[in-house]
């Protein structure tokens, strides 16, 4: 299975158990062969999408579909894999914040990779405008097109929040606050 791509020769599977609530994560005291091990199946996991995205592009362009075709892939959150001796996603760094955004418009000349602070609030209004359909009323993201159109960093900077069981802003790109429940662990980067 894709999961178990990435083990080394010969190496079985073992699994952690059936319990995946956050106290659980918490506890756990993992060796670094145990953070390698998980990571390698995630690894697998990611191999296992880019080989089905490959199925679905196949797909569209071997039936002429790619022409009138917009393919946008975002992913809700990222993973820690034994940053911070942390597994999961409901922390609130940036390797759970930071995700990738992959936008395929016909029209676009070439791939490029963009800087900036995307949102997932900005999905929508970009896809509405790369239709060329009008805007909802009522949305908070905006449109990023017309930073696509000139190739240039998206410099819309607004105040962010994120939230689980702790709460995060980020103020422009230099100050990160993360708030815990308990407020003894707050953290201002």
């Amino acid at each position: 299975p894709w999961a178990d791509l990435f083990l080394p020769a010969g190496e079985s599977p073992y699994h952690l158990g059936a319990h995946h609530g956050q106290e659980y994560w918490n506890e756990l005291s993992l060796s670094r062969n145990e953070f390698i091990w998980i990571s390698r199946r995630y690894d697998g996991g990611v191999r296992s999408t880019d080989t089905q995205m490959n199925r679905l592009w196949s797909a569209l362009k071997g039936r002429g579909l790619l022409e009138n075709t917009i393919v946008a892939v975002v992913s809700d959150h990222g993973e820690s894999l034994g940053e911070r001796l942390y597994l999961g996603h409901r922390q609130l760094y940036d390797v759970q914040l930071q995700v990738p955004w992959i936008l395929y418009l016909p029209k676009m000349a070439k791939p490029f990779i963009m800087d900036g602070a995307l949102e997932t609030i900005d999905i929508l209004p970009t896809l509405l405008d790369a239709m060329g359909a009008p805007q909802m009323e009522g949305l908070s993201g905006k449109s990023i097109m017309s930073a696509l159109a000139t190739r240039s960093a998206w410099s819309e900077m607004r105040p962010r929040l994120s939230e689980t069981w702790a709460r995060a802003f980020r103020l422009g790109p230099e100050w990160k606050m993360i708030m815990r429940e308990t407020g003894s662990q707050d953290e201002l980067y």
